[in-house]
């Protein structure tokens, strides 16, 4: 393979030692520690690579977590080695970091006021050993919880720490205490500026906060066929009309006010079904609650659930409308997923949602806690003529390949870790 097309291992730089480092090892967190050089198709330039340790708090699967796949999956191509990802227990994640070869930890976490609380120094050690052998460079937290562990890991190896906001903080959720942590990064990732304000309106400064999108890869959204397995799997015909939503099953994402339109609709639609896409995280319990709902509205067999599927784009290609009902988003990842896809999107006013769509031209938008205007929206969007679909959809497409394309993202993250080492910017490798 030629060199242009690879990226070769080349010889290490001398790693700098911090001030008042007397002793004769390297300092896994200095500027210079640990970069490699890489081959890059830009002019026979090096591309120097960046240890990042991840860690990802949650023990769910949802848009943060997928946020972090694509980056596992983009980021060395930029010059974004994952040092390793760190996740408290064994769960959907786990097994997607380990296809992609990147090394995982698996780390309890506990409070000080946990039974045994030298589990806490416990789980704090283990955490400077990841850092320690992976020779990382920045911490990254993937969600604000556990800011006090990764608060103590960024004074024990002196690596900046950065921490991603990825939902709208609430006053209950963003106490004095968390947001005193908060204060204590280098760097605060805003995915929207809604979130951005959000972090304003809490005190922080313009210089701490970066606003960077989350992104998608748009190929396999260009690549598969108009139907998929979905239908065949809910068991209904390609001529009907189906309408879906692919969240995690749990109060707030608005799957009952999905139920309350949808049982308004069948009733002027015989050919119309509703399907929501995703697991709940608790045994099923909120499914049967959702079901049990639709039942309770005479959705029997018009309004299905079938679980956690990973193949989004194949998903999306198979609804008609997408709806996303959630009352209160930090970004709403899959909105861009279904805009890419080609499939007329309905989403509520949260998130993201009002610097994407453009109600009425790259989709259609209303406010939530509203059943009655989100019915007539996914109305309207099933009744639109084919010239006015086509056109709604081309220009979806077009939005979120000029703002929302993998590459934006992690050049953005890029130039973020760069400035918290104080490293010459590099050549690029564009995918």
């Amino acid at each position: 393979m030629p060199l242009s097309r690879r990226m070769c291992v080349g010889s290490r730089n001398k790693c700098a030692r911090r001030p008042g480092n007397t002793g004769g090892g390297h300092s896994a967190c200095s500027p210079t520690a640990g970069w490699r050089q890489y081959g890059c198709n830009r002019g026979g330039g090096v591309l120097l690579v960046i240890r990042v340790l991840y860690i990802d708090p949650l023990p769910g699967f949802g848009g943060a977590q997928k946020s972090l796949l694509t980056l596992l999956d983009h980021g060395s191509t930029f010059g974004i080695q994952p040092a390793a990802v760190i996740v408290p227990q064994d769960g959907l994640i786990v097994e997607h970091v380990r296809k992609r070869g990147v090394p995982l930890g698996i780390v309890p976490f506990y409070g000080l006021r946990a039974r045994n609380p030298l589990r806490y120094f416990e789980t704090l050690y283990r955490l400077w050993r990841w850092a320690h052998r992976t020779k990382a460079e920045i911490i990254h937290l993937n969600f604000p919880y556990l800011l006090d562990y990764a608060f103590w890991l960024k004074k024990l190896t002196g690596c900046p720490l950065v921490c991603h906001i990825r939902t709208m903080e609430s006053p209950t959720s963003m106490t004095a205490h968390r947001l005193a942590w908060l204060r204590r990064a280098d760097a605060v990732v805003a995915v929207s500026r809604a979130v951005e304000r959000s972090l304003f309106a809490w005190g922080l400064t313009p210089e701490k906060v970066w606003l960077i999108y989350n992104a998608i890869d748009l190929r396999p959204f260009h690549t598969c066929e108009r139907r998929g397995s979905l239908r065949r799997q809910i068991g209904i015909p390609d001529g009907d009309l189906l309408v879906g939503t692919v969240c995690r099953v749990v109060p707030g994402k608005g799957v009952e006010d999905l139920i309350k339109a949808a049982a308004r609709l069948v009733q002027e639609m015989d050919d119309l079904h509703f399907v929501v896409v995703g697991d709940d995280g608790a045994e099923g319990r909120w499914i049967k609650h959702y079901r049990y709902l639709a039942e309770e509205v005479g959705l029997v067999d018009r309004f299905h659930f079938v679980g956690f599927r990973a193949d989004v784009p194949d998903v999306m290609r198979d609804l008609d409308v997408f709806v996303m009902a959630s009352w209160n988003e930090g970004f709403g990842l899959v909105v861009l997923e279904a805009m890419a896809s080609g499939t007329v999107v309905v989403a509520t006013a949260v998130g993201v949602v009002p610097e994407l769509v453009e109600n009425g031209r790259t989709g259609f938008m209303v406010a939530p806690h509203n059943p009655d205007d989100l019915g007539c929206a996914i109305r309207a969007a099933l009744e639109m003529p084919r010239v006015r679909r086509d056109a709604m959809i081309r220009a979806a497409q077009a939005r979120v390949a000029a703002d929302f394309d993998v590459r934006k993202e992690v050049e953005s993250l890029l130039q973020l870790y760069q400035t918290m080492l104080k490293k010459p910017d590099s050549p690029r490798v564009y995918l």
